[in-house]
């Protein structure tokens, strides 16, 4: 179904108006209908469970994220943070970011599921 046009363009000649008709029938789109809406449904409830994942925000900010890396290494030689930390730090920041994308792509197939279902 996703790889065809549903409506067909029609004309009797190139005088008369165009026409489109519905390569499905009203049962095939009946059930398509249905089938989406399903999914609508569970991604509705399963939405506040994806994006509920617990993650730290403070790594969410580049300006925090530089801030720390400003302060990785004192004026005076000596090392305030570990390595180790600021690799966690930056670990952090990339899943902060992944999370982030992740929920916004979420957000966009809901969206878009809703607005095929409103066309169908």
């Amino acid at each position: 179904l996703w790889n065809v046009m549903i409506a067909v363009e029609t004309r009797n000649d190139s005088s008369s108006p165009i026409k489109y008709l519905s390569r499905y029938s009203a049962n095939e789109l009946a059930i398509l209908g249905e089938q989406l809406l399903e999914l609508r449904t569970f991604l509705n409830i399963n939405k506040d469970f994806f994006t509920s994942v617990a993650f730290d925000r403070s790594h969410a900010s580049p300006s925090n994220l530089h801030q720390r890396m400003l302060h990785f290494m004192r004026p005076d030689g000596m090392q305030t943070d570990s390595p180790s930390h600021v690799q966690q730090s930056l670990l952090n920041k990339y899943k902060t970011d992944a999370h982030m994308m992740e929920s916004h792509s979420l957000n966009n197939i809901c969206q878009l599921i809703s607005h095929c279902c409103e066309c169908l």
